[in-house]
């Protein structure tokens, strides 16, 4: 695969997808599947869901949306609420049956104790578990055998091969087109400017890891 073209590279990761998502699948009972906007968990929908229909079922997707609106970040290109894109995901897939949790009562505290009777030590991204699990016990009280998640998906599906380095790698190649793109894409996304823009994707790759911590210590975020 090596000295393969990027569109042979794209059919295999394709298929060997597909066959892991329907491998995957109930073959005897209900599958559901924790559902975001986001691009890992989508892809694993836009799979599932025809597997699904070959079997006169819908794929049950979960989606958790905050109890509280106050909740909504201020960056630009952030939002808490996911709610109206998963309804746009699931107007494109008629095989998706959605249905949308909040968790007024649960506390980020709770969820991190309920996770520590379960597993005996912190877990990573602690303060989600306590939505996490409503939705699971939500896929469970809905009869679901199998649980879909995309999680780990960043280094997976959606990752990109670390996009620092890849602007470096565009660079050195002369690639400016694709400088250009990502520039446009990153400053749409954060709302930072171009200096922000060299100096997070382009400088600090070539700051070593124990210079990095320094400067991170020295504004306090580490």
């Amino acid at each position: 695969l090596r000295s393969a073209n990027e569109s042979s590279l794209n059919e295999e990761f394709l298929h060997l997808y597909r066959q892991a998502v329907s491998s995957r699948i109930s073959r005897h009972g209900r599958t559901s599947l924790l559902l975001s906007s986001g691009l890992d968990s989508s892809s694993v929908a836009a799979l599932a869901a025809p597997i699904c229909a070959q079997k006169d079922e819908k794929l049950h997707c979960l989606t958790h949306v905050p109890a509280f609106t106050d909740s909504e970040p201020n960056d630009p290109g952030r939002f808490a609420n996911e709610r109206p894109l998963v309804e746009e995901i699931a107007a494109d897939n008629p095989g998706l049956s959605c249905t949308f949790h909040s968790t007024p009562n649960r506390s980020p505290m709770a969820g991190i104790r309920e996770g520590l009777s379960y597993h005996g030590e912190p877990e990573g991204a602690a303060g989600n578990q306590y939505w996490l699990h409503e939705l699971v016990r939500g896929a469970k009280a809905g009869g679901a055998d199998v649980l879909l998640t995309g999680q780990a998906g960043n280094f997976s599906v959606s990752w990109t091969g670390g996009p620092d380095f890849k602007m470096l790698a565009d660079c050195i190649r002369g690639r400016w087109h694709h400088v250009a793109a990502a520039y446009a894409n990153w400053s749409q996304f954060t709302g930072q400017s171009g200096l922000s823009f060299i100096r997070s994707q382009l400088l600090r790759p070539l700051i070593p890891d124990r210079l990095a911590a320094i400067r991170r210590w020295q504004n306090g975020q580490g």
